[in-house]
């Protein structure tokens, strides 16, 4: 009863006081998040989530874990089967982030928690919240801004011509999806501007086309490629939508017939796979494939397509993926 009351007095956490310090290898860290999604894909909802809380409550000071959990969180709520469930789990998830955001040493786990803090937020109804917590520190103003090209440099002027020549792939591979992730959100925001969504489209293919982001990063390529589809359609460009269906569903193939890593470097970025060894989740797919084929299925299901469903193309799209289910 009284560490609490100790550890408030010393300003340290209990698990501190009591020299407790559960942490998991980021190989069981992976292992634990792929069996997980393992069980939301084949077991009861409410089993799989009791699951995971038991994990959570296990592993509640093992920060990077923990983080994992509101991944995992997000990335299945929505099977929930009441909407009240999934809130809850979010709202649960949300209370994680706090926790980490206030109890977790590591700076980079920390502002990795409020990143996810916030898209919790949002998907809770509350994006205020979510732009209170990001205006200041994703202000384009901000010095922070240049890290990553100060730390290049920082390299380059220390003799590590190999740490720089790494850290300028990874940024500019980060960069490059940034790049494509914003501009699939501009397409959605600019969906009833005819010109702009095709100069949009035209850029942004083009750019593809140059980093080969079909076979780089299938997952974001066909995001955009989805987006695309749908501004097209908008604007009765139904050939055009068609072949944007097209590239969509061969990305999601990709992404259903790799057998393990989905994220990988290539000739241009060869240096980027020992780094993407090291991220929280390696090259695992954050979802089960079950969920991939269901998402795309229902992707081509989206209202805006019900003019083309008559059509051969539009058919043919459905069967390649229907083989997979």
């Amino acid at each position: 009863m009284l560490l609490p009351l100790l550890a408030s007095f010393f300003d340290v956490t209990v698990d501190a006081l009591i020299g407790y310090e559960p942490q998991l290898s980021k190989e069981e860290i992976r292992r634990i998040y792929g069996s997980l999604c393992e069980e939301f894909a084949t077991l009861p909802f409410e089993q799989a989530l009791s699951h995971a809380r038991e994990y959570a409550h296990r592993y509640y000071s093992c920060y990077p874990f923990l983080l994992q959990i509101t991944v995992l969180y997000l990335n299945h709520f929505m099977l929930a089967p009441e909407k009240e469930t999934g809130m809850t789990m979010l709202e649960e998830a949300k209370r994680y982030c706090i926790h980490i955001s206030k109890q977790c040493e590591e700076l980079g786990t920390r502002q990795d928690a409020v990143s996810i803090e916030a898209i919790l937020c949002m998907q809770l109804g509350e994006p205020r919240k979510a732009i209170d917590m990001l205006e200041t520190i994703a202000d384009p103003m901000r010095v922070s801004g240049q890290d990553d090209l100060l730390l290049i440099q920082a390299y380059q002027q220390a003799g590590e011509t190999e740490m720089a020549k790494s850290h300028t792939q990874i940024r500019a591979y980060l960069h490059l999806i940034s790049l494509i992730s914003v501009e699939t959100a501009a397409l959605a925001l600019h969906a009833e501007e005819q010109v702009r969504c095709e100069q949009t489209i035209a850029r942004v293919l083009a750019v593809m086309a140059a980093y080969q982001l079909d076979t780089l990063h299938p997952n974001v390529a066909a995001q955009f490629y989805f987006q695309a589809a749908v501004a097209d359609a908008m604007h009765g460009k139904q050939e055009q939508a068609l072949s944007m269906l097209g590239s969509f569903v061969g990305c999601v193939k990709r992404l259903l017939v790799c057998e393990k890593n989905y994220l990988a470097g290539d000739d241009y970025f060869e240096h980027i796979d020992s780094w993407i060894e090291q991220l929280p989740l390696g090259d695992m797919l954050p979802r089960d494939r079950s969920f991939l084929i269901t998402n795309a299925l229902q992707a081509l299901s989206y209202p805006v397509f019900a003019g083309m469903k008559d059509t051969a193309e539009y058919q043919k799209l459905m069967e390649q993926l229907l083989q997979y289910t």
